[in-house]
């Protein structure tokens, strides 16, 4: 069960008579409720040691995650504001929110 929430801030910007929005920051939040993982052939097939380590991190997935989500948060924030933008440079505002 995964929850995500974009904060957008944006402003407008007029090209040629018109108004298109631009985005300037967008912040990603990602929060899990609960994560499973399964990582098979793992330390040269030692299946002991596979076992061990999957209840380890299944275990321990909480402290992993928050050591770790600024990672795909960042990258989520990134990859969205560039596709955001791409898709308002092509339209002007009153085109995408109408009144």
């Amino acid at each position: 069960d995964v929850t995500t929430i974009a904060y957008v801030q944006g402003e407008l910007a007029n090209r040629d008579g018109k108004d298109y929005m631009q985005v300037k920051d967008l912040r990603w939040t990602i929060e899990v409720k609960k994560a499973h993982s399964q990582f098979n052939n793992l330390f040269n097939g030692d299946k002991n040691l596979g076992v061990a380590t999957n209840n380890f991190l299944n275990d321990n997935w909480e402290d992993a995650f928050k050591t770790y989500k600024h990672l795909p948060e960042e990258a989520f924030g990134v990859l969205f504001k560039d596709l955001i933008n791409k898709v308002y440079g092509h339209f002007p505002f009153e085109e995408l929110y109408l009144p």
